[in-house]
């Protein structure tokens, strides 16, 4: 069933650049949040811990659980803030940048983007505590996994794309993965 939205959100997106719509950021971030395969590739790895999956646990951190869309959440707006200007200028329009400037006509650029870098923040700080919240019920080892991804998908796209640039740069980003709470 995942696979299936999942494939359906692309279709979703096509339609967006095809009728050059860029929708609210509402109605995006209700799709955007599980085009970027955060959720299929997080919940896989819960599989991979050789933990076994009850429905309790599903309730914590399953695929329509609040942890779930927060790890889709962030992980979408780290993408589309480090990689909205490479996309524009491939034409593709519909990013949570220029939805929110949709939304939102009287800011700027530099002002949409602190105002998703807040939004990414503060869903961070809220996925801590639907962490904390899950401790006695989700064997350790999946919340990390999940956990682990976000914090993976924050630092790649921390300093641009994540996939080129400077290795010293990067292996600075890397020792704050490593060694800083989740921001």
């Amino acid at each position: 069933m995942q696979w299936i939205c999942f494939v359906g959100t692309y279709a979703i997106e096509a339609e967006w650049t095809q009728n050059e719509h860029i929708p609210s950021l509402e109605e995006y971030m209700k799709v955007a949040y599980f085009s970027n395969g955060a959720t299929i590739i997080t919940w896989t790895s819960v599989f991979l811990t050789g933990e076994q999956i009850t429905d309790e646990i599903c309730s914590h951190i399953g695929i329509d659980s609040r942890f779930m869309y927060l790890v889709g959440y962030i992980s979408r707006l780290s993408n589309d803030l480090a990689g909205f200007e490479k996309e524009a200028r491939e034409g593709k329009m519909t990013t949570a940048v220029s939805c929110y400037m949709r939304d939102h006509p009287e800011y700027s650029q530099e002002k949409a983007i602190a105002i998703l870098s807040r939004l990414i923040e503060s869903s961070c700080q809220e996925l801590e505590l639907e962490i904390y919240r899950s401790r006695a019920k989700v064997p350790e080892c999946c919340s990390r996994a999940l956990l682990g991804y976000v914090r993976g998908a924050c630092l790649i796209y921390k300093k641009g794309e994540g996939f080129s640039g400077n290795v010293a740069e990067f292996m600075e980003v890397f020792k704050d993965y490593l060694f800083h709470s989740l921001e």
